[in-house]
């Protein structure tokens, strides 16, 4: 899926500046040292977005990114002992919108979404 190098060079990245983007996701440092998994909604529009089909990505957004952490020893070791923080965003352009995040099993909803 992914090349080695690929996961060797983001998290000698991640570990000197905090984002790094591999493939369809973005993975992340934040300030207390948790591992942020960002992928974007597929919607072209914002009003396409629905709770139903956020659920629907932000399952393959974690789902990409068990495929990684099962390719790449590194990585495991990486986040060994981090909390994982998996989110949607809705890509905007030159901005983005948080739609909605998992961390410990809990889903947090930065939209007001059916």
């Amino acid at each position: 899926m992914l090349e080695y190098g690929t996961i060797k060079t983001a998290l000698a990245f991640l570990k000197e500046n905090g984002y790094y983007r591999v493939g369809d996701i973005r993975l992340g440092i934040d300030e207390e040292g948790d591992f942020l998994v960002t992928g974007w909604s597929s919607c072209f529009h914002l009003k396409s977005i629905t709770r139903s089909n956020a659920l629907e990505e932000l399952q393959e957004i974690k789902s990409l990114f068990y495929k990684m952490h099962a390719e790449s020893s590194e990585l495991s070791d990486f986040i060994k002992g981090r909390k994982i923080k998996y989110s949607l965003a809705y890509d905007m352009g030159k901005s983005g919108i948080g739609v909605c995040s998992e961390q410990d099993d809990i889903v947090s909803w930065q939209l007001d979404l059916k």
